[in-house]
């Protein structure tokens, strides 16, 4: 392979590691959000199939909400005219509004708390404000109608337990509702934990060398395309992967030894170095600790000074000279 000493080198590789990195992250495609998964668990029923059923649910609810209403208003109306005979008739009527909405809503709420929010035996407390409204509702609707036909007795009883059963059907059609949408969270937590675990370290990727090479070739382009030494663009690709290699190993300087085909190996002592090497180490390192040598001192000077040939410390100059290093 050809000799890459003459061609300089990249003098930082912060641009094309970060370049590296976003694409990596890239390749795995973006990051999941929450809005991506909120139909991830289809439904076991149709949209319109549930909007119906809710109207269907609303009309019984409504209609004997109503009637247990103004019934329940007047009763807690007229016992507090009966307690309070003095107070102002606002108090009465407050008290008889107040009647109907603690005595509805807390078997609404009880039974939907007490089925979705609440398991095991906490699930039977539940049945306490149920019971204690429900028995609100029965006894308010006898004493307005205090019945006295059978139908009367129905009519009486017939409201309170419609609101109870609408109460009871409605926590029932609630709950796969709730089971869907926990699913779909569980599967969007799932596909971000993937993700982040794909894309948390970028170097440690399959694909991070190809990358790192692939963003490293590119500023080098940018950097050298305009020197008329060479043109960068017309380099063979042998070539072009030996520079890459080259800065590749540039990364574990202390760590690595880089020939000129590019190629890097470990280094462990000066011994294992093939005599060339270890003379363009030697005069590599009297530059790196003497940087004013590079022009205040004749070529042979410091080749008599180190022990080596004139070739190997033009050789050395010429390669350091080409990374931008310049004498002090």
């Amino acid at each position: 392979m050809n000799s890459i000493t003459q061609y300089p080198t990249l003098p930082d590789h912060t641009s094309a590691r970060q370049k590296a990195r976003d694409a990596v992250i890239a390749s795995h495609g973006t990051q999941p959000t929450r809005s991506q998964y909120k139909d991830f668990t289809q439904s076991r029923y149709p949209l319109v199939w549930r909007i119906a059923f809710a109207v269907i649910l609303l009309l019984p609810a409504v209609a004997s909400g109503w009637i247990s209403a103004l019934r329940l208003y007047k009763a807690g109306d007229d016992y507090a005219a009966h307690m309070f005979p003095t107070w102002p008739s606002w108090v009465w009527h407050s008290s008889g509004i107040c009647t109907p909405l603690a005595a509805e809503f807390l078997v609404i709420a009880a039974a939907v708390v007490g089925r979705v929010m609440m398991r095991g035996r906490t699930q039977t407390l539940a049945g306490i404000p149920i019971l204690v409204g429900t028995l609100v509702a029965f006894v308010g609707n006898w004493t307005i109608v205090n019945p006295a036909t059978t139908w009367g007795w129905v009519e009486c009883f017939f409201p309170p337990v419609c609101v109870l059963s609408v109460a009871l059907i409605f926590e029932l059609t609630l709950i796969p509702e709730l089971a869907r949408r926990e699913a779909n969270e569980q599967a969007f937590k799932l596909a971000l934990t993937d993700f982040r675990a794909a894309t948390g370290d970028p170097e440690a990727d399959p694909a991070w060398l190809n990358e790192y090479g692939k963003a490293l070739w590119a500023d080098y382009v940018r950097a050298y395309s305009r020197r008329r030494t060479f043109d960068v663009k017309r380099l063979p690709r042998p070539v072009q992967q030996a520079i890459v290699r080259r800065e590749l190993a540039a990364d574990d300087f202390w760590f690595t030894d880089v020939t000129d085909s590019g190629s890097s190996e470990p280094v462990t002592n000066t011994a294992e170095l093939s005599q060339n090497e270890a003379a363009e180490s030697r005069v590599l390192q009297y530059f790196t600790e003497h940087p004013e040598a590079l022009a205040a001192q004749s070529l042979r000077q410091v080749a008599d000074v180190i022990g080596v040939s004139h070739m190997t410390v033009s050789r050395v100059k010429d390669q350091l000279s080409g990374n931008g290093h310049k004498g002090q």
